[in-house]
Order: C-alpha cells, then structure tokens, then sequence
C-alpha cells in the first residue's frame, strides 16, 4: 500500500499487525518500509516472521535476502537468495542479487551468469545491464560491454551509466558516441578529474582541438598536477598552431616529471615547429636517453636533421643523431646527405690532395678508412658532390692498381674497399673506368673463379666494378670469403645473398598467363634485366605512429573539402586498400602509415627483387 508517507504507511502496518500478527504480507510489507528506512535489522527480523507466516511467501525471501547484502552478509543473503530459487526459479530480482553477491564476492564470471539469467526473465532490469556492462568493461570485454551498458542508459539513465557507458565507446574506437556520453555528464559539478580528461582525449582524436582544450582545463583545474592532461593539452595547443602555449604546458609536464620521455619528444617538437632547432635536437636526443625504443622521436629527428648546420656548440649532439639514423633500418639515411657533406667533405678534400691518394703520410685517407660512420654512409647513400664523386674514382682505381701489382688490398684498407664496393653498387658503377681498369678486373675474375685464396684477396676490389652474383666466381667460395665485420657481410649481402634470395623467389613464381604481345615482351624484358631503382631499405612506419586512413590522407592532399565515408573515417574501421602499381615495392611497405590497414591487394606480376624487402617486413 502507498499512502505517500513512510512513518504514517509504517504506523497503518503495526495496527493491522496487532489485529492479526500472522498475516504474512502485512509482515512483508512492514518489513520492507523498515528496509527502506536502513533498519535492516528490524526489517530482517520482519522478513523471517512474514516467512514463518507463510514459507512460499517470494517477496518475503527476496526482502530477507537484500537486508543481509545491505548489511554485508554475503553469506547469509546468498543462502536465502537459493532457498528463493528452489522455491521458484524465475523469480523476478533473485539472480540479480546473487549477481551482486558473486560480484562482491570476486566471481565476476559467475555474476555476468546470474545478471544474464535475470535479464532472461526481465529484460527491463536496468541494474543487472549496468553491473554486467561494468564487470565486461573491467574484464576488457569492451566491444561486450556495450550492449548492456546503452540500453542500461535508454531504461533508467543515470550519471554513472553515462559514465561507464562512454568509456566502453572510448575504449572500442567509437569516439563520437563517447563524446556525447562524456558529455551528459556535469563537468562543473565533477570533482573525477578522469571524466573532463578522457572527454579531452576523445575530441582530441576527432580533430575538435578547441573543445579539447577546454577539457583538459577542466582536468587541470581539478588537480593542478595532473601530467596527463597537461601533456595533452599541450598537443592540443600545437595542433592548434599555438606553439607558445604548448611549450608553457609541456614545459609544465617536465617541471613534474624532468624525466618525461614523451614529454621531452614533444618539446622537441615545439622547438622545431618554433624554429629552434638546436634546442629541438638537444629535447629529443634527451628523451632517446631516458626511453631507446622510442620511434616518435626518432621521427621528429628525421623531420628536421637535414635543416641543421655543424657548429662547435651542436657538433656532438649532431653526431649523436647522424649515429641513430645511420643505424635505422629504414630510409632515415636520406636525410643525411647534407650533414654528410658537412662532416666529411673537408676530410675527402684534404685526402685528395696528394698524388698518389694511398700514402703512408696520407692522415686524412686513414681517418676515413677508421671512421665508421663515413664507411657505413657509403653502403646506404649517394653523396650528391662531384668532388666525392672524384675522389671515389681515383680511389678506386688506386685500389685496383694495388691488386693487381702487389696481388692484395692493404688490410687497413680492406673495410673501405668493402663499403666502396657496396657504394659503386648502390649508384649502378655509375663512376667512370677506362679500358685498363676493365681489363684488370677481367684478369682478377679469372683468378679467383675457383681460388679461394684468389677470392678472399680480390673479392672486394671486384665488386668495386661489378656486381659479384653477375661473375663466373664460384658460389660456393663466395659464400666461404671471410666476414669477420660489418663491412664485409654488407659485401656479401648486398651483392650475392640477397640477388640469390632474389633468383630463388622468381623461380617460385608460377606464371598466370603468358605475354605474346611484342611490346610487352620488350618491357618485360627490361626490367628482367635491370630492375632498377633497386632500394636498400623502405620508409617503414612504426605502428605507434600509423594514422587512420582519413588523416593520413588530409595530410598527403591539397584538398581541403575532403569527405569520408564511414569504412574510412571510423577510428576502428578496417577497410581493404588496394594499392595499383607494384612499383619497387615499396607502395605496400609505405603503407603501414596506415594504422586500421588490414590487407593489400597487389596489382602487376610481382618480381623477386620486388617481393624480398616486403617478406622482411612482413608486408604480403
């Protein structure tokens, strides 16, 4: 009965209670406005006499059993819960609060069982969606989760459905559904400094920068040291172009943490959108220190590097960057041409200056032969300097002269030779020679076709001229020529391995159909013979710093009135792209820029030479 006042409803129970104290849902109804007014234990006592009064009485059992989870005795509410099953089995609420009691018992497994047999007798039950939304949700069952959790909030909205609700969307992708959760909630009313922070994230990763920054002000406000929202507002504020308020809000993230990575990344790539260069490379090295694994800052040393000028106060930290990239394994190298030139050039100037180059009293040449990172720069670059390319001819031709005159390479000169041989390979012996020199090599080939003393003194000199898988040398004795460093297995690799590799791979191609048009046998032909521009390495894309398809593609066009469809802008689309044209094969490997790529479609017959650097990558 519902006489609008509890006490004056409580008072009614007690006089008809005294008419007749065994009338059970007098009892139960007594009872539960006791419950209701947190007298658990006066209501318990109701509940069990209204039991007594009658033993089938469900509600009676239920009561009984809610007033003991209230007061926190599992045990005794989960004994009566079953006592209620055996009774009936459908009864409505039981097996929600069983779910409860699982859940607070740590059976998040068996709970979601109990809220999904209540659910089964009444659908509408908005506790049993919310708590079995909830425990998905903490088991990382996000995608689950939302189900139970949406229309938990269409029957009986509330702030922590609203809640629960936009984080699963947050965590499956949907960021515009998440953004209009976060948004149901009062952030000014909001002391849960996650809530304005997580509505920052979603906007942040839909392009709203503005919005975003208004979130993460909120954050702050809420806890002044709170290093994640002041980090992303920073990103916010460079997104916007407001670099001068992402500095001070970055600079803020170091004052709290001085050993913030990622912080220590993004200033550095403040400093480079400010200009400051220097100071850009002095951040971002820092950062490197503190976290190695870190491609964001290896990309942002990339997007500026060939900017730099060698100076007495950037030297050693301009060093230090030209070492990471040199050992990148993709194309960082690129970007160093310019400071190659600056670091070596006056060094190759220096070592061209005597007749003949190879001489004892020629420091310069020895301080090249000694330096790794000139000789590793040979095997991945072409200096674009016709002075280099001068003194790599003479060179050359030095080296070759003392091959066949003193029958070796000097040992000191040997790695050298090795990283030039690999030079002339990489520029397709692009560099002049005249008829002697062709002979020579002719006469070296001979020599070491089958001798393996032959091979392991010419070998190097020889790949100088020609690529040494295009020799009559015998294969087998290459492959036991001496790699004791780096210098010599990049000979090895580069000019007999991976060519081999390469033969292998074609001759595992089946042919789909056969060319009988002339022009096309004369392309086909071509690139048989010359599949060029060969590549060394591709421009690979770490997948923390792959984008959707949708910006990348903003990035990479003029257009400014681009529209997506949903199978592209969705953040957790996964659409199929079709790449056209084979190329060098490195279209697909480009393509890991993509971070929702899931497959590519190659059109052209794939060639060996193409389909190696891919397998490496794990691009098929």
């Amino acid at each position: 009965m519902n006489l609008g006042n509890r006490d004056d409803a409580a008072k009614w129970y007690e006089t008809a209670f005294e008419i007749d104290n065994s009338y059970a849902p007098a009892i139960n109804n007594l009872a539960n406005l006791k419950r209701q007014s947190g007298n658990n234990q006066e209501a318990i006592d109701l509940f069990k006499r209204a039991i007594q009064a009658d033993p089938n009485l469900i509600q009676a059992y239920l009561g009984v059993a809610a007033s003991f989870l209230t007061l926190g005795d599992l045990d005794q509410a989960e004994s009566l819960a079953t006592q209620t099953l055996e009774i009936k089995e459908d009864a409505p609420g039981i097996n929600e609060i069983l779910g409860i009691i699982s859940q607070n018992k740590g059976n998040p497994e068996q709970a979601i069982e109990y809220y999904q047999k209540e659910l089964k007798n009444n659908p509408e039950a908005s506790n049993s969606l919310l708590n079995s939304g909830l425990l998905l949700l903490q088991k990382g069952q996000t995608d689950e989760a939302v189900e139970p959790l949406a229309r938990a909030a269409a029957i009986n909205p509330s702030e922590q459905c609203s809640l629960l609700l936009a984080q699963a969307y947050q965590n499956t992708g949907q960021l515009k559904e998440a953004i209009v959760e976060y948004k149901r909630l009062d952030l000014s009313q909001s002391n849960n400094r996650i809530i304005p922070f997580n509505l920052g994230l979603c906007l942040l990763n839909t392009g709203n920068n503005i919005e975003a920054i208004e979130a993460f002000k909120i954050a702050i406000q809420l806890d002044a040291t709170f290093i994640g929202a002041w980090g992303n507002l920073g990103n916010a504020l460079k997104s916007e172009g407001r670099y001068q308020e992402a500095l001070e809000a970055t600079q803020k993230v170091l004052e709290l943490d001085p050993d913030n990575p990622t912080a220590l990344t993004n200033l550095g790539i403040i400093y480079k959108d400010l200009g400051n260069l220097d100071q850009a490379l002095t951040s971002t090295l820092k950062s490197l220190e503190l976290k190695p694994d870190n491609p964001g800052a290896v990309s942002n040393i990339k997007g500026f590097i060939d900017q730099l000028n060698i100076s007495p106060s950037n030297a050693h930290n301009i060093t230090r960057a030209y070492e990471l990239l040199l050992n990148q394994k993709d194309i960082s190298h690129k970007k160093l041409s310019k400071i190659f030139l600056q670091a070596f050039l006056p060094t190759i100037q220096k070592a061209s200056a005597p007749d003949p180059i190879i001489a004892e009293s020629n420091e310069a040449l020895k301080a090249l032969a000694t330096d790794w990172r000139f000789r590793r720069s040979l095997t991945l670059m072409i200096p674009p300097s016709s002075e280099v390319e001068r003194f790599f001819t003479r060179l050359r031709k030095e080296l070759l002269t003392l091959a066949i005159q003193e029958g070796t390479i000097p040992p000191q000169l040997k790695p050298l030779t090795e990283n030039l041989a690999a030079q002339c390979f990489l520029n397709e012996y692009v560099y002049s020679s005249s008829q002697e020199e062709a002979d020579s090599i002719t006469k070296l080939i001979d020599a070491a076709t089958d001798n393996q003393e032959a091979i392991n003194q010419y070998l190097a000199i020889i790949g100088c001229y020609k690529a040494i898988h295009t020799t009559c040398v015998n294969p087998e004795l290459i492959n036991n020529y001496p790699t004791p460093d780096d210098s010599s297995k990049e000979l090895i690799a580069t000019q007999f391995k991976e060519p081999h590799d390469e033969q292998e791979i074609k001759t595992s191609f089946q042919e789909t159909h056969n060319i009988t048009d002339s022009t096309s046998q004369r392309v086909q032909e071509m690139y048989e013979e010359n599949p060029y521009p060969r590549f060394k390495y591709s421009d690979y894309t770490a997948s923390e710093l792959a984008k959707p398809i949708f910006s990348s593609l903003k990035m990479e066009t003029t257009r400014k009135d681009l529209t997506f469809p949903e199978a592209l802008s969705s953040p957790n689309a996964n659409p199929k792209v079709l790449i056209a044209g084979f190329g060098t094969g490195n279209q697909v490997i480009n393509a890991s820029r993509y971070k929702t790529l899931k497959s590519q479609q190659l059109i052209s017959a794939a060639a060996a030479w193409h389909t190696r650097p891919g397998r490496q990558k794990n691009v098929a």
